[in-house]
């Protein structure tokens, strides 16, 4: 169930409000700012209580490229959820990756996952 009824799944982008001046590799300065414009444009996350509480909970973590990781261990729902918030997030950042020049889906999901994971807690438990 949703946390706040829109049907819509927490995927981290909210997390993604970056700087112009930062850079990805040689060539960051369009991805950063299509990253930038394209989170400030995500709805509320859904899911994110539950997924911050797999988080907190060593169930889920957040990887260097962009997607989450389900733990080892970690209960079928969680997993699931984490399928599907990387389908959510993967099509966003091939979304970002087509509309903005000279930048490819692997630019996206580093910057992505460096900002995701400046904002997780731990590593699996």
């Amino acid at each position: 169930m949703d946390d706040d009824d829109t049907g819509q799944e927490d995927t981290g982008q909210d997390l993604l409000q970056v700087s112009a001046a930062q850079d990805v590799g040689s060539g960051g300065g369009p991805v950063v700012a299509a990253v930038a414009v394209a989170a400030c444009c995500f709805g509320p996350p859904v899911h994110a209580q539950s997924v911050d509480q797999a988080k907190a909970a060593g169930q889920v973590v957040e990887r260097s490229d962009g997607m989450l990781a389900a733990c080892p261990g970690t209960p079928a729902a969680i997993s699931a959820l984490v399928e599907r918030i990387n389908a959510a997030r993967l099509k966003h950042y091939r979304g970002i990756a087509d509309k903005t020049p000279d930048a490819t889906v692997t630019q996206v999901q580093a910057l992505a996952g460096v900002k995701l994971q400046r904002t997780a807690p731990g590593g699996c438990k």
